[in-house]
């Protein structure tokens, strides 16, 4: 699991994929701004849990796959991505609803 902290912003689209933009504190990255997508693996209107197929963006323009898993936790939800097709954890968060189509994240580590 990463041993560095950072913090994602998702919009929330009607057809439950979230586009993020997210930054940390690896010393590679010096604060730079990335890209995440995540796409719902099955259809649930209107609620963000669930299991989602996840790419983001890194350094030098690498993609990386990954599994996440968003659970209610009354008012915040869990997020944790996975090595895909793994239970291996790559990074933990928690997040909040910060707007009517946006979610905020935050390391949990």
């Amino acid at each position: 699991m990463a041993n560095y902290q950072g913090i994602v912003v998702y919009e929330i689209f009607p057809n439950g994929c979230l586009n993020g933009v997210y930054s940390n504190d690896h010393p590679l990255t010096q604060n730079e701004i990335f890209n995440e997508i995540a796409r719902k693996k099955s259809k649930n209107a209107g609620k963000i849990d669930g299991d989602y197929t996840c790419c983001y963006i890194d350094l030098n323009n690498v993609a990386y796959i990954c599994d996440l898993e968003i659970k209610n936790n009354s008012n915040q939800f869990q997020f944790t991505w996975y090595e895909t097709g793994t239970r291996n954890v790559k990074f933990k968060g928690i997040g909040w609803l910060t707007r009517n189509n946006q979610i905020t994240v935050m390391d949990s580590d």
